[in-house]
């Protein structure tokens, strides 16, 4: 008697995969490679990131209203050239590249409003320890003058 796995019905992959060369295992082999080269594909084919593109769009246009282009220079031309970068890529239907590359100018973008922010409340703490500093020397000589 021969040996169920050397016959010409199991190919020689399957010889190598024993448990495949029984009846059941081979009827399901074949739909679950089907399946997983689909999966594969539809990764492949990712759609064109454009909901990210609006939102790094509407992050760079709050941070250049909130006064980041003069505060935070080098973090606003960062997040525009990952921006225009992004539009380049998603021109060639580099869709995965392009989505990287508008995360990254969104990034940008937030962190230049944040810098922003941060420097106009230090200029905001800088204005009111001079004022306190101003009001201190006022009393001092008005302490001074009346007996």
């Amino acid at each position: 008697m021969q040996d169920h796995r050397s016959t010409s019905l199991n190919p020689p992959c399957l010889r190598l995969l024993p448990c495949l060369a029984h009846g059941r295992a081979r009827r399901f082999a074949p739909p679950a490679l089907l399946a997983s080269a689909l999966l594969l594909g539809a990764c492949a084919s990712m759609p064109a990131p454009v909901a990210q593109m609006a939102v790094s769009e509407a992050a760079i246009e709050h941070a250049s209203a909130a006064g980041a282009g003069e505060l935070a220079a080098v973090e606003m031309s960062s997040a525009r050239d990952h921006m225009q970068r992004a539009r380049a890529a998603l021109a060639d239907k580099d869709h995965a590249r392009a989505l990287s590359l508008a995360q990254a100018a969104e990034v940008d973008a937030r962190l230049a409003e944040a810098t922003a922010g941060a420097s106009r409340a230090r200029r905001a703490a800088g204005d009111a320890s001079e004022g306190t500093r101003v009001l201190g020397e006022e009393l001092k000589r008005n302490n001074r003058t009346q007996p």
